[in-house]
């Protein structure tokens, strides 16, 4: 049965892409940049030419041997003979019981003020800055910035800041929002009101229902402060993701969709020729390729989305629609009934 779950799953996807392979297949836009970097590594490992390229003196091939050679063994080094260069706490070093230190520039229970690692697998943890554009990393790092760095310790103490500058007052001490200052600030555990590790056997009944007369016996769920606002910012990313793409792309979306409807299926005949046949209409000066531009419908020859790749895939039959569609519907079936 899990296999047949992880298969529904798996295909339900490709049947949605596949229904929607007009906007979110066919732009060239659509293109994430992390996909180039899978594209050209295993272009690299299975082309037989590797010849050096925009003056670069190492093949494709070589330079991927060096690499993988040098970070494999690397890797040895955080990985097992010196992890501490994998959460590299050094400011927390100098005072390894002070709680606020701990708090502010710890990694694993903190809010690490002092990022510094040595171990790709962490510099990489939600991806790989060397293909990913700068305005999102940017993004990613303003967000953290607000509200890891910022509403996260305001919400929960002003202890570590008006300590560290010497304005410490018992009066103001603690916000405590939600009870936060009795947990960890930065932790994906949840807490009864003694402070230890929520115990789920004992608000859940023999058939593994809930109880809610043992859930008020026993304690409500409290979680740390940066749990609360990862949970918040999920659901209010959901908003802002709808509210953001009907902005920003909505007139694409908008004109992709005319342009599928309105349009009829394209002619490789007409719009694709060989590389030498090409050629030689360059230099013989055939009309013929002229021709083949104007047999298309204009809203198709002048849309910016009908690349190189869109005419190559236009050589082939598409498929309909309806397969889609009657493949996302059994597979939801498949696994409605799995679930239940």
């Amino acid at each position: 049965m899990i296999v047949l779950l992880v298969l529904s799953t798996q295909i339900l996807g490709y049947a949605v892409a596949g229904m929607t392979r007009q906007f979110l297949v066919r732009p060239p836009a659509m293109i994430w940049p992390g996909l180039l970097v899978s594209t050209a590594m295993f272009t690299t490992l299975h082309k037989d030419e590797n010849k050096p390229a925009d003056g670069w003196l190492i093949s494709r091939w070589r330079f991927f041997v060096i690499v993988f050679l040098g970070s494999f063994s690397f890797y040895f080094l955080p990985g097992l003979l010196f992890p501490a260069l994998s959460y590299f706490n050094v400011v927390t070093w100098f005072a390894p019981d002070n709680v606020i230190i701990a708090n502010l520039f710890g990694t694993s229970s903190g809010l690490g003020l002092f990022p510094m690692s040595f171990d790709w697998s962490q510099i990489a943890y939600i991806g790989s800055p060397l293909v990913t554009p700068f305005w999102a990393a940017m993004n990613v790092f303003s967000g953290l910035l607000i509200v890891m760095w910022l509403v996260a310790p305001i919400l929960c103490t002003y202890t570590c800041m008006l300590r560290l500058l010497g304005w410490s007052n018992s009066s103001v001490d603690y916000a405590n929002v939600l009870y936060s200052s009795y947990m960890p600030i930065l932790s994906a555990s949840v807490f009864d009101n003694t402070g230890k590790a929520y115990d789920v056997t004992r608000i859940l009944q023999s058939d593994f229902t809930f109880d809610a007369a043992a859930y008020q016996t026993y304690s409500p769920v409290f979680l740390p402060i940066t749990y609360v606002l990862s949970y918040a910012l999920q659901f209010a990313s959901l908003t802002a993701l709808l509210t953001h793409t009907c902005l920003w792309h909505g007139k694409d979306i908008l004109q992709q969709t005319l342009d599928s409807f309105c349009s009829g299926p394209y002619s490789s005949q007409d719009f694709y020729q060989p590389s030498s046949a090409r050629s030689t209409d360059a230099l013989l000066g055939n009309s013929n390729r002229d021709a083949s531009r104007k047999a298309g419908p204009a809203s198709q020859r002048s849309s910016p989305y009908y690349d190189i790749h869109n005419r190559l895939c236009d050589r082939y039959p598409d498929v309909p629609a309806s397969w889609y569609l009657a493949t996302g519907l059994t597979m939801l079936i498949v696994g409605m009934f799995l679930v239940e």
